[in-house]
């Protein structure tokens, strides 16, 4: 997707997981160059939800390796990536709860990054569904 001459991707970041898995790279005949180069590529790069799933089942080895290429390549280009993730808590800043992607790749995102927080607003769905039960 192109926005006035920039190019933009937006993706969960269970995407960029599940593409960067051998299983995915062998079925589509790709190697991890080519998803790195994929997701490198876009002058700004979307990937939400950062953390999907139990934040504390710990991140692998292969996944963590793959963040920290992405992150070093993107911060050395001079391109946008925006991250959202709902791990923060009460303040906390979203990049503490980061940490289990690698000290090096956190230590990037910080140098180069702004953090925004938003409070989290009632969840509607849930009360509907409790005065209903």
């Amino acid at each position: 997707q192109h926005l006035r001459g920039y190019s933009v991707r937006a993706v969960e970041y269970a995407e960029f997981k599940r593409r960067a898995e051998p299983r995915w790279l062998d079925e589509h005949d790709a190697s991890e160059d080519q998803v790195l180069q994929d997701f490198a590529a876009p002058t700004l790069l979307l990937l939400d939800d950062i953390g999907y799933g139990d934040p504390y089942r710990g991140v692998t080895d292969h996944e963590r390796r793959l963040f920290l290429e992405l992150v070093k390549n993107r911060c050395a280009t001079g391109r946008f990536t925006w991250l959202t993730t709902n791990l923060s808590q009460s303040g906390e800043n979203p990049l503490a709860r980061l940490a289990s992607y690698g000290e090096s790749a956190i230590s990037r995102l910080r140098e180069d990054c702004h953090v925004f927080g938003f409070h989290r607003q009632p969840n509607y769905r849930e009360r509907a569904q409790e005065a209903g039960a």
